[in-house]
């Protein structure tokens, strides 16, 4: 099972180098995407953890980024996917979460399973 979405809009090449590469950068790592497909996604805020360039014109990204899925619980959900500043389209794609970090046993969790 996998959890791919597909971003429709998001951060301009701009914001993504300010947010990332800027230590004083108002909330340092964090971008804004805009998810097609799913009423609670529509608009998530992510913090970028790994970013790589793609193309020379430094306008495609690959990306590795966490987000805060329940406050409430704490529960932090890992990501990775591919964006393109230019259109401003990409996808991203959850990772499962392993029971350690949720507390429990021989279970692997993906965030769909709450959806």
């Amino acid at each position: 099972m996998t959890s791919k979405f597909e971003i429709c809009n998001g951060p301009s090449k701009f914001d993504i180098m300010s947010s990332f590469f800027v230590e004083t950068f108002r909330d340092h790592g964090e971008v804004h995407f805009h998810i097609e497909g799913h009423p609670s996604l529509v608009g998530i805020q992510v913090q970028l953890r790994s970013l790589t360039i793609l193309d020379t014109g430094k306008n495609s990204w690959a990306f590795k980024a966490t987000m805060t899925w329940d406050k409430k619980k704490n529960e932090i959900r890992d990501m990775k996917g591919e964006y393109d500043s230019r259109s401003r389209k990409g996808w991203l794609e959850f990772q499962p979460v392993q029971n350690n970090r949720l507390g429990r046993e021989n279970e692997t969790y993906w965030p769909d399973d709450e959806l």
